[in-house]
């Protein structure tokens, strides 16, 4: 701050907030004056503000790293998004239309053009040492009903080289770092149960969720946290870091991550990145635990117990935003079924530039009945209860094992040809139809006859999927 031109530097060390009372002082000369409340510039200094940002927002991103300019518009807009939350109140603090048409505009440009040095965001959001979470500030910028629909605050979340392309090199490792260790501070407030619950009702609005609100915020956060789903269960499968597990691993419900899907599921574009990405990365732990077992080696369970998990919190979180939609009278949005739908389609975009992920979906072009969308999206429901979470079994997952494995001419085909589920010329596997039970007793004796481990892997995806799910409101189907 000492090296800012004067005049920047004056600026940002005056009063945020303007006097809310008569506040005697004195002049240049000595002089005792009063200085009185103005009630439409609560924030005198913002107007500066703002003439600041431009300068800020005129200049080249790459050179904003961590300089004290940008650090001191992220601290101005946290004092001004603190003093209209907080007494003293000024008049018209809790009139929306007026901050929007006064305050927000200067509050977005700040934040706009602070927001490109991810140095700075993450200091603030972070802390220096990334386990210092300014949850304050995080709470005025997710519950702020915002002129620009959360545009502007976005740009916090917007970091870049999540995934270092070098690993041997510290400047990406440094960068990849900070942008994780924001991301976890974010998704930790949100997660916490009782900002889970403001955000699916944000006091203020009418009972309306971050994803009515905020929309553009909610998709910004579902953007942000695609490189972060695989850590947040603690099987990593890129190389993104500073990104802890979101829970603690003996509860296996997965409450935080659960919460975090259900806040930005509360928008339907938000829902489909995040979840049509967690999607791909079931079908990537889904790929790693066949090639494992085609390769020879040991099985990869660990791999499908993730997947599991993943989709149980996936389908225990939708519940939760379908059921607050519900009780906001929203019920045109409540369609869990076909949302899977959209989800498992974007799915196929991203996992088709995954090699591993693409070669399970180039197998399953091929096989009749679309195994994986059996798996991810189920089956229509006929008459469910919303409110109510249908759990699936594992019978899709395993015809979908089973077939990856008849296709690379593993195991013993002719188990399912004495149960009459094969076609013997093809080596294809009869549809599943709703009578398993000779599906079931085949599925055990041909994994069986491979490797015992291949077995304990679906228990371990059952298990996960099941343990995952909230039992006060899970329906066995």
């Amino acid at each position: 701050m000492a090296h800012l031109p004067s005049g920047i530097r004056e600026t940002f060390e005056r009063p945020t907030r303007g006097p809310h009372l008569p506040t005697a002082g004195t002049n240049g000369q000595g002089n005792p004056t009063i200085e009185m409340p103005d009630p439409n510039k609560p924030f005198p200094e913002i107007d500066n503000y703002r003439d600041i940002a431009a300068i800020v927002a005129a200049g080249d991103p790459a050179l904003q790293q961590g300089t004290a300019m940008d650090a001191a518009l992220l601290q101005k807009s946290e004092e001004i998004m603190h003093g209209i939350d907080n007494p003293p109140f000024f008049p018209g603090a809790e009139n929306v239309d007026m901050l929007q048409q006064q305050i927000d505009p200067g509050l977005q440009e700040m934040l706009s053009a602070a927001g490109r040095d991810q140095m700075a965001v993450h200091n603030e959001l972070a802390g220096a040492d990334g386990k210092s979470p300014n949850n304050a500030f995080i709470e005025d910028l997710m519950t702020h009903q915002w002129a620009d629909d959360g545009a502007a605050a976005s740009s916090l979340l917007n970091g870049t080289g999540a995934v270092p392309t070098d690993l041997t090199d510290p400047t990406q490792i440094a960068q990849a770092t900070r942008v994780g260790e924001t991301m976890h501070a974010v998704d930790q407030w949100v997660a916490n149960t009782d900002n889970t619950k403001n955000l699916l009702d944000i006091p203020g609005t009418g009972n309306q969720s971050l994803g009515q609100v905020n929309p553009d915020l909610a998709v910004a956060l579902a953007e942000a946290n695609k490189p972060y789903i695989d850590d947040m269960g603690g099987n990593p499968l890129d190389a993104s870091q500073g990104f802890t597990p979101m829970d603690d691993g003996s509860n296996t419900q997965m409450p935080g991550m659960r919460n975090l899907f259900a806040v930005i599921d509360t928008h339907a574009g938000a829902a489909e990145i995040l979840n049509g990405q967690a999607y791909a990365n079931g079908m990537h732990y889904q790929a790693q635990f066949e090639q494992s077992i085609i390769n020879g080696g040991p099985v990869d369970t660990g791999d499908l117990q993730s997947a599991g998990t993943l989709k149980g919190v996936i389908d225990s979180a939708a519940n939760m935003a379908d059921n607050d939609a519900i009780a906001y009278g929203n019920l045109q949005e409540v369609n869990a079924y076909e949302s899977r739908g959209q989800w498992f389609e974007f799915a196929k975009t991203v996992g088709g530039e995954i090699p591993l992920v693409k070669s399970i979906l180039d197998w399953n072009g091929k096989v009749p009945g679309d195994p994986l969308q059996s798996i991810f999206v189920g089956d229509a429901p006929v008459g469910a209860d919303p409110k109510q979470i249908v759990q699936q079994t594992s019978d899709a997952m395993q015809y979908a094992v089973a077939q990856r494995l008849l296709d690379a001419n593993l195991g013993n085909a002719g188990i399912f040809d004495q149960y009459d589920l094969i076609n013997p010329d093809t080596r294809q596997l009869s549809p599943l139809t709703d009578d398993l039970s000779d599906f079931r007793s085949a599925f055990t004796n041909y994994f069986n006859g491979i490797n015992d481990n291949i077995k304990d892997g679906i228990e371990d995806y059952e298990d996960g999927y099941r343990d995952a799910m909230p039992n006060a409101t899970a329906q066995p189907g």
